[in-house]
């Protein structure tokens, strides 16, 4: 998978997902210390919901946004991407 910034060319996915994701489309990851990043997965999934998407997958993007938000209060670590 390639990732639109070099720094993070080193996460690729475990053997089970190597053939759903192929080495040469493009992936963003949004970290958890991203300050956009709750807001971003909470559009994604109210988006994902209105085009009908797996009301379980969008219940999982929702609870990663909380979790984000939890561990962004936890840590003290919350910045925009640099």
């Amino acid at each position: 998978m390639k990732h639109p910034s070099n720094k993070y060319n080193f996460i690729q996915p475990n053997k089970s997902h190597d053939k759903k994701i192929p080495s040469n489309e493009p992936v963003f990851l949004i970290r958890g210390q991203d300050k956009l990043g709750p807001k971003m997965l909470r559009i994604y999934a109210s988006d994902l919901e209105m085009l009908g998407g797996h009301p379980s997958i969008v219940a999982d993007i929702r609870a990663q946004a909380y979790k984000m938000e939890a561990w962004q209060a936890k840590t003290g670590t919350c910045k925009i991407a640099d």
